[in-house]
């Protein structure tokens, strides 16, 4: 008899995705599968496990260069030297006095400018990247975002997920168990 939370049609199903019939006896087991009307279920399972592993090249697990560059170099490289151009006038500054001293004063002022120009740029480029990958996330599973940035679902979408793979598994496993 099949598992109790595993109707009839689950096993049907599960089966026709992997483009078997499923045939029952009058008690509701699994008497049978074909595929394509040709072999059985049982003896393509005994001829996969008899099987070696065949390596097929899938150039899908190859690194791509994007993902391993880093998008926002150009703007952390401008940051650090705003930086360090500001480091120089501060310390410039210190060992300055009178007129000199304002001048520093006034360089400072522009260092900081430039880095909050630095800042900004990274920001833009940042938030683009976040509506980008957030539209993404959205479009592909579901999530939607507060305000702040942070997932508004969360737990709605990693519970479903998880009761979506532990019902697939179930029904695996049944369709295995009624085979055995």
């Amino acid at each position: 008899m099949l598992d109790e939370n595993l109707t009839k049609e689950d096993v049907e199903n599960y089966l026709a995705a992997l483009g078997y019939t499923a045939s029952f006896d009058e008690d509701g087991m699994l008497s049978g599968a074909t595929y394509g009307g040709s072999a059985s279920l049982v003896a393509d399972l005994k001829s996969l496990r008899q099987e070696k592993d065949v390596f097929e090249k899938d150039d899908s697990q190859k690194k791509k260069l994007n993902d391993e560059l880093d998008k926002y170099y150009d703007y952390n490289q401008q940051l650090e030297k705003a930086e360090a151009a500001l480091n120089k006038i501060t310390a410039a500054k210190e060992r300055a006095y009178g007129e000199k001293y304002l001048e520093f004063v006034d360089k400072e002022i522009e260092g900081i400018n430039a880095q909050i120009d630095a800042q900004d740029k990274l920001s833009d480029a940042i938030a683009t990247t976040m509506d980008t990958e957030r539209a993404a996330l959205g479009e592909k599973y579901g999530f939607t975002f507060n305000d702040d940035g942070s997932f508004a679902n969360y737990d709605d979408i990693v519970t479903s997920k998880v009761n979506a793979y532990n019902n697939a598994y179930d029904t695996y496993a049944a369709a295995r168990t009624a085979l055995d």
